[in-house]
């Protein structure tokens, strides 16, 4: 999990996997998981807590997520076409393998019955957003042109297996545009500029990301342009803050209160999930929280758990409200019961679905073998 492969310019070796970003992905996917449950936007609204339930933050920190990520995946390989062609295929190949698990789980749902969208009680009435999804065939001829096609193509919210999967067309883009950007910097020698010249790319992300009423979709490269600036701050100065539990601290207050204000927008979570994202990677107490056990745990089961739980709320979720309704119990303890019950079997069902994470990766290996990528000396 930590290797060691090179040396940044701070002086410390750069780690070959990063186990507090991984501990901050499962957080985040914790949090949408939270969120999506709980369907009260005044409670939801209320300083402190509204951080463990804005479910928008957690998906721009996913984003910025994915640029130091892919960037620090990217460091030890000749900028090319065929490096390109690589990267773009294990994208892809990364991210289609956990969704089509996932659609095929949904379509043996549906088959059986176990999708229950239309049979909510009166007492549970504000879970009714969730009875617009699944009011399609799903059969495994669409789920198998969902997972390959439609969802990073021709995403339409009224025919998705996935509902949280509307993040895998911007996903797969922007991580396109990201390494079309490191070969234009590999082109033009500017993969290497000093720290004092990273700032710039900071107004290149703004201008990037206020494209989003001109051009479609660009807009997302400005949350991966942002994890680039993250990561290659690390390499310049590495893990050297010290106090970054207060710095994080203080960051999580202020956007809690600017929630509370009405103060909110995808511009302010691109900000905020660009600081956190920042201070965990150069924090080393921060590092030491999200780096234990717990954490590690819920980022190896993240992104299961990120696909997984809306499917789970619209089948078990349904049936333990209706089965709560028929035996006569209070909406109050029915509302708690079930979130115990269910956040635990999303839970469950994300931690059995780790096995096709890692046979993806597996195979993403075995592809790059295959593929003889040219490596350079790390930086």
């Amino acid at each position: 999990m930590s290797n060691m492969n090179s040396t940044s310019s701070g002086g410390e070796q750069v780690k070959d996997r990063f186990d507090s970003l991984d501990g901050l992905r499962g957080l985040a996917a914790l949090v949408v998981v939270i969120g999506h449950f709980w369907p009260f936007q005044n409670f939801k609204s209320l300083p402190a807590i509204n951080i463990f339930m804005d479910t928008k933050l957690p998906v721009a920190i996913f984003f910025v997520l994915s640029g130091v990520v892919l960037t620090h995946a990217a460091r030890n390989f000749k900028k090319d076409i065929k490096w390109l062609s690589f990267a773009i295929l294990a994208r892809y190949i990364r991210l289609l393998i956990p969704i089509l698990a996932i659609s095929l789980l949904v379509a043996a749902l549906y088959a059986s019955g176990f999708i229950l969208v239309d049979k909510l009680p009166a007492k549970y009435a504000e879970w009714e957003g969730y009875k617009i999804f699944y009011q399609f065939p799903a059969t495994l001829g669409n789920a198998l042109q969902f997972s390959f096609f439609d969802v990073f193509f021709k995403y339409d919210p009224a025919k998705t297996f996935i509902p949280p999967s509307w993040t895998m067309r911007p996903e797969l883009f922007a991580s396109t545009l990201l390494y079309i950007f490191l070969i234009g910097l590999s082109l033009g020698r500017l993969d290497r500029l000093p720290a004092r010249f990273l700032p710039l790319f900071i107004p290149l992300a703004v201008v990037v990301f206020f494209t989003k009423d001109i051009i479609p979709g660009v807009f997302y490269f400005a949350y991966f342009l942002m994890g680039y600036v993250a990561y290659r701050l690390y390499l310049s100065f590495g893990t050297f803050l010290k106090g970054g539990i207060f710095a994080i601290a203080f960051v999580l207050s202020a956007k809690s209160l600017l929630f509370f204000w009405g103060v909110k927008g995808l511009f302010i979570d691109l900000i905020f999930a660009s600081l956190i994202v920042t201070l965990v990677i150069s924090s080393w107490d921060i590092q030491a929280i999200l780096a234990n056990r717990v954490f590690l745990w819920l980022g190896k089961i993240s992104f299961p758990l990120y696909l997984v739980h809306v499917p789970i709320f619209c089948s078990l979720g349904m049936f333990n409200f209706i089965l709560l309704d028929s035996v006569h119990i209070h909406a109050g303890i029915g509302w708690g019961l079930n979130f115990a019950i269910t956040l635990s079997v999303c839970l469950g069902a994300a931690h059995l679905l780790t096995f096709v994470d890692l046979g993806t990766l597996k195979l993403l290996r075995g592809l790059k073998a295959k593929y003889r990528l040219h490596r350079v000396v790390p930086a």
